[in-house]
C-alpha cells in the first residue's frame, strides 16, 4: 500500500470514527451473545444492526447521486401512450407523468431495508441471495417487534448475516487494506464476563 492510500484509508476512519466505534461495539456484543451467551437470536440481531447503520449512513450520503431512472420511465411512458393508448404526449405532460411515477417508485424501492442492503451490496460487489437476505430480514423485523424466533446457528440466513456483517465492516471502513480480519479476544471477554 502506498502513502496516497494510507492517507485515503486514514480520512475514511477519521472522518467515520464514531460510526466504527459503534459498529465495532454492536460487532463485539454480537460475537459475546454467541460466545460466551450462546444467544444465536440476540447475536443475530446486533449483527443485523451493525450492517443497517453501515447501510444507513452510506445510503444517506449516496441517495442523492442514485438514478430514479426518469429516462427509461420517460420512454416507457412515451412508448405505452402512444402504441396503447394512440395518443403522442407533449415534452411538459410527459416530464410530469415521468418525473411523479420516478419519484414515487424511487421512494417505494428504497422504503425498507432489504432495498438498501441489496443496493450496498451491489455497489460494493458483495455477493448475496436475494431470497436468503428476503428471509434474513423478516427474521430481523419478527425479533425487533419481539416476537419469538429460533434461528439456528447452521442456517443460511444466520450464515448470511455472520457474512454480511464481515464484509460490510471491511467495504465500508478498510476497503484499501489487502488483508482486513475482525478478531475478537475471546479469553478476555470470557474474563471480564466472569467478573
Amino acid at each position: 500500500m502506498n502513502l496516497k492510500e494510507l492517507d485515503c484509508q486514514y480520512k475514511r476512519i477519521r472522518g467515520k470514527k464514531e460510526l466504527l466505534q459503534n459498529v465495532l461495539r454492536l460487532y463485539s456484543l454480537a460475537l459475546k451473545y454467541i460466545i460466551l451467551l450462546e444467544d444465536v437470536e440476540e447475536s443475530y440481531f446486533a449483527m443485523f444492526r451493525v450492517i443497517e447503520k453501515i447501510v444507513k449512513d452510506e445510503f444517506g450520503i449516496e441517495h442523492a447521486t442514485i438514478s430514479n431512472g426518469y429516462d427509461d420511465i420517460r420512454n416507457s411512458i412515451k412508448k405505452i401512450a402512444e402504441k396503447s393508448y394512440g395518443i403522442k404526449l407533449t415534452s411538459k405532460k410527459l416530464d410530469a407523468i415521468s418525473g411523479t411515477i420516478s419519484s414515487e417508485l424511487f421512494n417505494n424501492v428504497f422504503s425498507d431495508v432489504y432495498s438498501k442492503i441489496a443496493w450496498f451490496c451491489n455497489k460494493k460487489e458483495i455477493k448475496y441471495d436475494e431470497n436468503i437476505l428476503a428471509k434474513a430480514v423478516k427474521i430481523r423485523n419478527k425479533l425487533a417487534h419481539g416476537e419469538y424466533i429460533r434461528i439456528n446457528r447452521e442456517s443460511e440466513e444466520y450464515n448470511l448475516v455472520i457474512e454480511l456483517v464481515n464484509k460490510c465492516i471491511r467495504k465500508k471502513f478498510f476497503n484499501n487494506i489487502k488483508n482486513c480480519y475482525l478478531e475478537a479476544d475471546i479469553e478476555s471477554m470470557y474474563e471480564n464476563n466472569k467478573s
